[in-house]
């Protein structure tokens, strides 16, 4: 199936619409915790542009580009920021063919489930939101539940 004919979702922080993607997908939450300890930029995002390669849904594409536009804003330097332009030029070639993965805990280690967990129990939507989206708390509330935490 080629990435013509589906029509991807757009992810607006600021709008619900019927259809967004909801970032709380485990391997994805994995993926970003571990790209968030990569400190060059170019490996960063060769890091992410794998796991896209790797798992080409067409809501891992809108994960992955909302994740490129927002690391790419505390950046100052020209140079990065042309990074991340090209990393999501990237996310225009490929065929986005794969069904998105449920969230499967048992698939990962505890080790990895500690570190999305301990990532975002810090996280803060103040920014955006009066707060955390009721995705985020579910999640949470699913991920304590299977690592024992109360």
């Amino acid at each position: 199936m080629d990435k013509k004919s589906f029509k991807l979702i757009k992810m607006d922080p600021f709008k619900k619409k019927k259809g967004v993607v909801n970032k709380f997908q485990i391997r994805w939450q994995l993926i970003r915790t571990q790209a968030k300890k990569i400190k060059d930029v170019d490996l960063k995002l060769e890091f992410v542009k794998n796991f896209i390669s790797q798992y080409p849904s067409k809501e891992n594409y809108a994960r992955v580009k909302n994740w490129m536009v927002m690391s790419a804003m505390p950046y100052k330097e020209v140079e990065c920021k042309l990074l991340f332009t090209k990393g999501k030029e990237y996310l225009e070639t490929i065929t986005y063919s794969m069904e998105d993965e449920a969230n499967d805990f048992e698939m990962f280690t505890d080790e990895e489930l500690m570190l999305v967990y301990k990532d975002l129990k810090k996280r803060k939507y103040t920014f955006q939101f009066d707060k955390a989206p009721t995705t985020h708390v579910k999640f949470m509330e699913s991920l304590k539940e299977y690592l024992g935490i109360y």
